[in-house]
């Protein structure tokens, strides 16, 4: 996991199985206006970590945050095992961001 951190790269993601309710912002247009009102009024913000694998490539984790408001937010890893080419979420790690 650690080579895979250390290979990081930015990619473009798949939004074609997504659904029309779900808007996709690149970060790099967020940043910086996170305190305007009026960009994202109703709208939760979320950060999603491209997934580091195990060597065996059956386990997967994530690295979540939300962003919805002064009092409202929060991270976790979420950990995915993969079983007949079905990955399932088997647990959350809930990180505190204050």
């Amino acid at each position: 996991m650690e080579k895979q951190i250390s290979e990081t790269k930015t990619d473009r993601f798949n939004k074609s199985f997504l659904s029309d309710k779900i808007v996709l912002v690149e970060k790099n247009k967020v940043e910086g206006t996170r305190n305007k009102k009026n960009l994202f009024p109703k709208m939760p913000l979320y950060e999603i970590s491209k997934p580091l694998f195990s060597k065996s490539g059956h386990i997967a984790l994530l690295y979540e945050e939300v962003h919805c408001g002064i009092e409202c937010g929060g991270a976790q890893v979420i950990i995915l095992v993969k079983n007949d080419d079905l990955w399932n979420q088997v647990g959350t790690i809930p990180i505190s961001l204050r």
